[in-house]
C-alpha cells in the first residue's frame, strides 16, 4: 500500500499559508485538508481586539483541524480495509 504523506503548514494570520498549502498539494498530486475560516465565530472579534480574542480563535482552529483530521483518517482507514 501507498503511503500518504500529512504535511502541515503553520503561522500566523493573512501570511499566506493557504497559498502554499495549495501549491504543496498540487505538486505532490495529495488533498488539502483547509481550515474552516468562514465557520470560527471568533474571527471578527479575533481583528477588532486581538489582545482579547487570539486564544478563542486559534482554540476554533485547532479543534476543527483535529475533527477533520479524525474524519479524514476514518475515511482513509475504511478506503483501505480488504
Amino acid at each position: 500500500m501507498k503511503s500518504t504523506p500529512f504535511i502541515t503548514v503553520e503561522g500566523p494570520i493573512g501570511v499566506g499559508k493557504t497559498s502554499l498549502a495549495k501549491v504543496i498539494a498540487d505538486h505532490f498530486q495529495i488533498s488539502l485538508l483547509r481550515e474552516i475560516v468562514d465557520e470560527n465565530p471568533f474571527l471578527g472579534k479575533f481583528y477588532k481586539d486581538i489582545d482579547e480574542w487570539s486564544f478563542q480563535t486559534e482554540m476554533f482552529f485547532y479543534v476543527t483541524v483535529i475533527n477533520s483530521w479524525m474524519i479524514s483518517k476514518k475515511s482513509i482507514l475504511l478506503m483501505t480495509k480488504p
